[in-house]
């Protein structure tokens, strides 16, 4: 999913703000709070009743919820975050956002945690929420704004160019924002024509090219957000390749390939149906277009067949 789940500070704070998003929690744990997050987190858990309060021996260590900082927040925030627990996540950011309603880093915690809940109307509520409250210091709120606009049906894709777009001149060479910006592009050369579609086909094609140079080798990276996002931009390369008139793409067969080979290696229990739900956004439409250029791959491979070569004569 084209989702930077980084967060970005403008306080003071920077060595422990570098500690959160570049190292994680435990890091920050180890070095600022002198105890370690991921054991509290699976080990220290109190109970009441016969209900988990997680995330406890975290809140107790950053002191009485009245002195907190916009920083104790997002620890406190992250904790959750670590647990993939989205719904608490949210919560405890959105409690934070009423202490600092002009926080950056809060703001695009709880649109994360929305997003990952599928809940994309209310990441779009809360992000534009927060471009009128501050100045984003990084492209991570216009991109998971033009992210989560790609799920809602009517969101307007013009929209979404200029939020990408924005994203991109802050942060240049991030493989989220260039996989956010072939979605959107797609999208709106799928309902125009002439030079709005010429326009948006060659938009894309510059993403292409520098996607697959600096981000495509994440799918091996064992990460399965990372997998799902590579392998939905590769289902994406193979329909804009039609789109464009081209019956074989020896690069985007061979990348389909490596797609179902990656599958087979890191992720053996996803079906390509539910790969292709998760990666494709619902305003693209191309759910079962790609799940079948997948599974028509996987045949072949299990047939033993092999590319096509080029055979070049002197």
């Amino acid at each position: 999913m084209a989702i930077t789940p980084r967060i970005f500070w403008r306080n003071p704070a920077a060595l422990a703000v570098a500690s959160i998003t570049m190292f994680g929690l435990s890091v920050f744990c180890s070095h600022h709070l002198q105890f370690d997050c991921n054991k509290a987190n699976t080990q220290a858990s109190a109970k009441v009743g016969v209900y988990e309060v997680p995330c406890t021996e975290v809140s107790e260590r950053l002191g009485p919820q009245k002195n907190w900082t916009e920083m104790h927040w997002a620890v406190y925030t992250q904790c959750f975050h670590d647990r993939q627990d989205w719904r608490l996540g949210e919560s405890i950011a959105g409690e934070g956002l009423l202490k600092f309603p002009s926080s950056e880093a809060l703001t695009n915690m709880k649109a994360y945690s929305q997003i990952r809940q599928g809940d994309y109307r209310d990441a779009i509520d809360t992000l534009e929420t927060g471009l009128d409250r501050f100045t984003p210091t990084d492209g991570t709120t216009e991109n998971n704004l033009a992210w989560a606009g790609l799920w809602v049906e009517n969101y307007s894709l013009d929209r979404a160019r200029r939020l990408y777009q924005t994203s991109l001149r802050r942060e240049a060479n991030v493989c989220e924002v260039m996989h956010t910006g072939m979605m959107v592009e797609f999208g709106i050369a799928q309902r125009t024509e002439a030079y709005a579609r010429a326009e948006a086909l060659q938009n894309y094609q510059a993403l292409r090219w520098r996607y697959q140079e600096e981000c495509e080798s994440r799918m091996n990276s064992g990460t399965r957000d990372n997998f799902v996002e590579v392998a939905g931009a590769i289902a994406l390369n193979h329909e804009v390749d039609k789109m464009m008139g081209i019956s074989y793409n020896l690069q985007t067969s061979r990348d389909l390939r490596l797609v179902v080979r990656a599958r087979d290696s890191h992720f053996n229990a996803m079906e390509f149906t539910d790969l292709c739900v998760e990666a494709m956004p619902t305003q693209l439409d191309l759910r079962s277009q790609c799940s079948e250029a997948f599974e028509l791959r996987a045949k072949r491979l299990a047939n033993g067949e092999k590319d096509a070569r080029l055979l070049i004569r002197r």
